[in-house]
């Protein structure tokens, strides 16, 4: 979230691991920044984020990673508009 919010493109590499957590922390944060308008690029073992980005309020899933449910809150708070973070993780 923060690395959104600042300049310049941050890498994220030997980062693996969080793939294994209570979510895929790497597909998870990519995919849920993404729906702010976070220009987010996953890789197999991070990301790397553009940042300078002005966020868009949406609505997002925390996949009952109270992790995710953090960023993407706070995500909303710098956001432009009305965010939604359901908290209970989805059948899927």
């Amino acid at each position: 979230m923060a690395a959104a919010c600042a300049k310049g493109t941050t890498i994220i590499k030997d980062a693996a691991e969080l793939k294994v957590k209570e979510s895929n922390r790497i597909a998870v944060v990519a995919r849920e920044l993404g729906k702010f308008g976070v220009k987010i690029e996953e890789r197999s073992d991070g990301m790397i984020i553009e940042g300078g980005n002005s966020l868009k309020g949406c609505r997002c899933q925390s996949f009952g990673d109270h992790r995710i449910a953090m960023a993407a809150a706070v995500a909303g708070l710098v956001a432009e508009g009305q965010t939604i973070v359901k908290v209970r993780k989805p059948f899927l």
